[in-house]
């Protein structure tokens, strides 16, 4: 469910209607203004002298439905196709910056050198395409909810509601346009030399046009021949050629695309497919390439939604077909919420994303024909997004994990492609964020703990059972025993038959089980007063201690590990210190003062131990005694990191919960290579667990708990 400061970015005391979507399972009361408002494709002019290709011929849209997630019964088969059987990789190479702000609107010059990003009634301006940023007042104190500029990034036109002001000096100083009235804009456009400017109020459906910079203005009703419904007359989209020399203008609730080639002074209407009068459409955004040889619409909550194009000038209109997201719930109707689209400059590339979390952006390289996924932006809410003319280089206001990311084409060869394949047996769902998984040594036992529920399958991950126990489980399991420990409601239970019954061995409500040992024999477990609790013979007789450290309860991935008859363990506490023992957590040792770590991880023989420090990934092959500091393997910097190991020590897979997640990082070397794999995208891992033999990856990502397993 959203948090409650996105339930209240989408509940402003301007919203005239709500939708209620059923979304995946949850209930989602999106406010019709800042959907309109607030997720909007930014624009920016470039001419880019490629040869245009001819346009593919229009398809019937058709969006096969994957199986749905599991739901409590008795053995079921999960959606257990490839991935992707071509193993495309990310477009893009992402940088955060400014985090900790809810972001809303961004626009940017052609190349991406000026960034201007808003944050409630702030405004930030980047000079030197998103290195550094400086805040600037325009003047009014209500939030902002539209932003564009021209191609060179001078010209700057910002939106506040009722009040619009204008920079002609890349933000340094502002303008209010009196000139314009007290109507609530939300909808702006400037064209590429920032000579022509137009604005879209809400609700009332007034167009307002500048040829000269903002200095004089006139105002129209645009004639649309269909009639409104109550939704109203907001004009939901405007795009332009170079210098806008044909503008286009979409309203809510018509299917309809007004087209004027003399900046507005008359008007021919375009019809868009299967034109319907229908209660409940809003949202239509529309781009354009420079020359007008291919329009782009994205219609949004209709039974017509979808992304439509056309390249005779608004005469016929293909529907795209558009992929439902790998990665994303599949009980979405991603045709119905699709919420922005932008045409490159040379009209051969297409951007859109959506206006639901989590969800990608997709993008097609022929202009509609086929579509992939952006990956490494996975599983978030993106407020706005601003691109080049090329789409090479691309703003993202990322909502949901309250930062800017400014992604570049990147350069990801073949060779980093990942040495995986992978498959998705469940997407993200209601049922909770991921918690734990266990694999056994060849990979054909695996369990996955999410908040309330634990399944299991016997098959490497082809049919699934759910287990009968509840409780935020933690799950481990032991190959020597063929056991599997978890600590659900009220205790701990363990399964000698891999998953299918489940015996209680000890009753507690505050200890949570952190180690079992590969032997089956040793279980130790935490509460939160550094009080412990140890049986060295699987269960049947108990002992009390304590430990000179508070663990790491309730964490992601594998607090502790240790060697295979459990006499030396590893274990992060609270304040993500390294402690060993040597003794069966008798007495304990710290090895490691404010790690990057939620885990640790060590081989069957703890001859190879893994933990993430401050600047690397700490990699210890003589039984913790030195370790190497192995940096670099994870691009977007050490942030409460997941490592797993194979039994042997020589694969060794990281990733990142915090900080927005990242790709897993993988190496069958020892840690002296390393690769991403790139295909689950980037995910806020919560936990990864490699198997013995190291051929098996299963991971598990925290928003919906979706999984993942890799095999080699």
């Amino acid at each position: 469910m959203l948090n409650a400061k996105v339930r209240a970015f989408f509940g402003k005391k301007r919203n005239q209607a709500s939708l209620l979507f059923a979304i995946g399972g949850l209930a989602f009361l999106v406010g019709f203004q800042n959907c309109t408002n607030n997720y909007k494709v930014a624009t920016s002019q470039a001419t880019i002298a490629n040869t245009p290709v001819p346009a593919p011929a229009p398809s019937p849209n058709s969006n096969p439905s994957p199986s749905l997630p599991p739901t409590p019964s008795s053995l079921f088969n999960m959606n257990t196709q490839p991935l992707n059987q071509t193993r495309a990789q990310s477009l893009y190479n992402w940088q955060s910056k400014m985090p900790g702000k809810q972001w809303t609107n961004v626009a940017a010059s052609r190349d991406l050198s000026h960034i201007y990003a808003t944050v409630s009634s702030q405004l930030y301006v980047s000079v030197d395409g998103g290195q550094s940023f400086a805040q600037r007042t325009p003047g009014g104190s209500q939030d902002f909810v539209a932003i564009e500029t021209s191609s060179d990034g001078q010209t700057v036109m910002a939106a506040q509601g009722k009040k619009v002001f204008l920079s002609t000096d890349s933000g340094s100083t502002w303008k209010e346009q009196t000139a314009l009235g007290s109507d609530d804009f939300y909808n702006l456009k400037v064209s590429s030399d920032g000579k022509v400017i137009l604005a879209a109020t809400y609700w009332t459906g007034m167009f307002w046009s500048s040829v000269d910079s903002g200095n004089t203005w006139k105002h129209q009703k645009i004639p649309f021949t269909q009639a409104p419904n109550t939704i109203g007359e907001s004009l939901s989209g405007i795009a332009c050629t170079q210098g806008c020399s044909t503008i286009y203008v979409s309203r809510q609730a018509a299917y309809q695309l007004a087209i004027s080639h003399d900046f507005g002074q008359t008007w021919t209407f375009s019809a868009l497919p299967e034109a319907v009068t229908q209660e409940g459409v809003f949202g239509h955004r529309v781009s354009a390439s420079d020359n007008g040889n291919l329009i782009a619409v994205a219609i949004s909550s209709s039974a017509k939604a979808g992304i439509y194009t056309s390249t005779d000038s608004g005469l016929h209109w293909a529907r795209r077909n558009q992929p439902i997201p790998l990665f994303s719930s599949p009980t979405l109707n991603y045709d119905g919420i699709v919420d922005g689209v932008q045409v490159s400059a040379d009209g051969q590339k297409i951007l859109a994303h959506y206006k639901v979390a989590p969800a990608p952006l997709i993008i097609s390289l022929d202009q509609g024909a086929t579509w992939r996924e952006e990956r490494s932006v996975e599983e978030s809410l993106f407020s706005a997004i601003a691109a080049s003319g090329s789409l090479d280089k691309i703003v993202l206001a990322d909502f949901s994990r309250q930062q800017l990311l400014v992604g570049a084409v990147g350069t990801y060869s073949a060779g980093n492609a990942g040495r995986l394949t992978w498959k998705r047996p469940w997407p993200a769902s209601d049922i909770g964020h991921g918690r734990s998984v266990a694999v056994s040594n060849d990979g054909s036992l695996i369990f996955a703990a999410r908040d309330n529920q634990l399944s299991y399958s016997t098959d490497g991950g082809i049919n699934w059972a759910i287990a009968n126990v509840s409780g935020h489980p933690y799950v481990s399991y032991s190959d020597q025993t063929n056991t599997a420990l978890v600590s659900a409601s009220g205790g701990f239970y363990v399964s000698k038959n891999s998953g299918t019954s489940w015996d209680k061995i000890y009753s507690s409500s505050n200890i949570m089980p952190i180690f079992y040992s590969g032997n089956g024999q040793v279980i130790v477990g935490f509460d939160a007063n550094k009080a412990t609790l140890i049986s060295t013979d699987g269960g049947q007789n108990w002992k009390n201690s304590s430990a000179p450290f508070q663990i790491m309860l309730n964490s992601e991935g594998s607090v502790a590990a240790g060697s295979f008859d459990g006499s030396t363990i590893y274990a992060v506490d609270g304040q993500q210190n390294i402690f060993v023992s040597h003794d069966t957590a008798t007495t304990w040792t710290k090895i490691a003062n404010s790690t990057a770590s939620m885990n640790v991880a060590c081989s069957r023989n703890c001859e190879t131990v893994v933990y993430a420090g401050a600047n690397g990934v700490m990699i210890s092959t003589n039984s913790g005694q030195s370790f190497s500091n192995h940096s670099g393997m994870m691009a977007n910097g050490l942030y409460s990191i997941i490592v797993t190991v194979s039994a042997d020590g020589s694969s060794i897979a990281i990733g990142r919960l915090g900080g927005g997640g990242s790709y897993i990082s993988l190496s069958i070397d020892g840690g002296q290579s390393w690769v991403e794999e790139i295909e689950p995208g980037a995910q806020e891992w919560t936990a990864l667990r490699l198997s013995g033999d190291g051929k098996t990856l299963v991971g598990s990502a925290l928003y919906g708990g979706a999984l993942f397993i890799g095999k080699r």
